[in-house]
C-alpha cells in the first residue's frame, strides 16, 4: 500500500502556526530528535512491544485504557506529534541520559503521564468555568493553543483525503502493510512535525519563547516519574 502524502497536512500545520505567530518560515531539526519507523512502530504500534497495549488493571478487573479506547487516527498522529515534541524536550535537557532515554523508553516510562493530559489539553474554552481552577491549570493556554490548532488540521487533512478515522489498536489488521509500513511512516512524520513546533520556541523567539507546552504534569524532573 503506498505511503500517506503529508505534505499538505505539514504545510496547513505550518501555515497556522504561523498565523497565530507560534512558528517560523523554517523547520529546524536536531538529529538526535530524530527517530526511524522501527521505533516508531515498537513503541506506539507493536501489539508485543508497545507499552500501550497493556491492559489497565483496576482491583480484581481489567479495564481498557484512555488511550486504548481512544486510538484513533486522528487521536495518534495528534499524540505523535505531541510526543516529538516531548522527546525534543528530553534529548535537550542535561538531567536525562541520552543512552536510557531511547525514544521507546520515553513512552515506556512516561505511558501514564503523557496521554491523559492531551484530551484534556482539547476541551474548548468554553468549558472552562465549569471545569475547575484545578484542570483547567493543567494546560497552559498557548500550549492548548498549539496543539488545539495542530489537532483541527489534521481533523481537516482525514476528512478531506477520505482517510478512514479507525481505531488502530481495534479495527486494523495488525499483520498488514498498512498496520506495519504505512502507519509508522506516517506517524514519524508527525514526530517530526513535533520536533519542528519544539525549536520554533526553542530558537525563533515567536510566542513560545520561553515556555514549555508539556502538560504541568510533566514539568520536573521526568526521571522520579514512575
Amino acid at each position: 500500500m503506498a505511503k500517506i502524502n503529508t505534505e499538505p497536512l505539514e504545510h496547513l500545520i505550518d501555515r497556522q502556526l504561523r498565523e497565530h505567530d507560534y512558528y517560523s518560515y523554517g523547520g529546524m531539526t536536531w538529529k538526535p530528535c530524530l527517530v526511524n519507523d522501527e521505533e516508531i512502530y515498537d513503541a506506539l504500534l507493536n501489539p508485543q512491544k508497545s507499552p500501550y497495549f497493556e491492559p489497565l488493571h483496576i482491583g480484581s478487573g481489567v479495564i481498557k485504557t484512555l488511550l486504548q479506547s481512544n486510538a484513533t487516527l486522528l487521536n495518534m498522529m495528534f499524540y505523535a506529534v505531541y510526543s516529538g515534541y516531548l522527546f525534543s524536550l528530553i534529548v535537550n535537557d542535561e538531567k536525562y541520559d541520552k543512552k536510557k532515554w531511547s525514544y521507546y523508553y520515553m513512552h515506556k516510562k512516561l505511558n501514564g503521564h503523557i496521554y491523559e493530559p492531551i484530551f484534556i489539553s482539547l476541551l474548548p474554552p468554553i468549558f472552562d468555568e465549569e471545569i475547575g481552577d484545578e484542570l483547567k491549570e493543567i494546560y497552559i493556554t498557548d500550549s492548548r493553543n498549539v496543539f488545539s490548532l495542530v489537532y483541527r488540521c489534521i481533523y481537516s487533512f482525514i476528512s478531506q483525503t477520505g482517510l478512514k478515522n479507525s481505531n488502530l489498536y481495534e479495527d486494523i489488521d495488525k499483520d498488514s502493510s498498512y498496520y506495519k509500513e504505512v502507519l509508522p511512516d506516517l506517524l514519524n512524520k508527525m514526530h517530526t512535525k513535533g520536533i519542528h513546533i519544539f525549536y520554533a520556541g526553542k530558537q525563533f523567539h515567536k510566542r513560545q519563547d520561553g515556555k514549555d507546552l508539556t502538560s504541568k504534569n510533566l514539568w520536573g524532573d521526568k526521571n522520579e516519574l514512575e
